[in-house]
């Protein structure tokens, strides 16, 4: 089974918890596990997160989150029109620093993840996270045939 889902949504940071929501309720329909649902769920909040903050120098456009989940993974996209910068430009914040561990952050809990980046032109992640796939599971228990009836002997 492929389930895609897209939002379009306003730079703004009403949209953050409203795109993590959307993806939560449709990662539990979809029974993916919990830990891994948050794993998700956290990598799009700080990808989003980063574009409202970051990616336009004024407020009043938009962003594209995309969720492609498959038997086998989870692959989040999010691009937005903006700024856009690049990769290795980012530091890795300082021990003491309260912010700016969303890029690591992501990079850390994703299987893969890596950035589209073009100077003014604007910014696509992408992140994949591997789902666990049950091994020699069965849709129903194997169960061994019964022996088959005896024949009547004759009389």
């Amino acid at each position: 089974m492929l389930v895609r889902f897209a939002l379009d949504l306003p730079d703004d940071v009403v949209s953050v918890p409203l795109c993590r929501h959307a993806a939560r309720v449709i990662l539990e329909q979809l029974q993916i596990a919990p830990d891994r649902r948050y794993e998700i769920e956290l990598a799009l909040g700080e990808a989003a997160t980063n574009v409202v903050r970051h990616a336009y120098p004024n407020p009043g456009h938009q962003y594209r989150v995309e969720l492609e989940i498959s038997e086998q993974k989870v692959c989040l996209t999010v691009l937005d029109q903006g700024r856009g910068f690049a990769r290795h430009t980012v530091p890795d914040p300082e021990e003491e620093q309260s912010g700016g561990r969303g890029i690591q952050l992501i990079e850390q809990i994703a299987d893969v993840a890596w950035f589209e980046c073009v100077k003014g032109q604007g910014t696509k992640l992408v992140a994949e996270f591997a789902l666990q796939t049950p091994q020699n599971i069965l849709p129903f228990p194997e169960q061994e045939s019964p022996p088959p009836p005896e024949k009547p002997s004759p009389a």
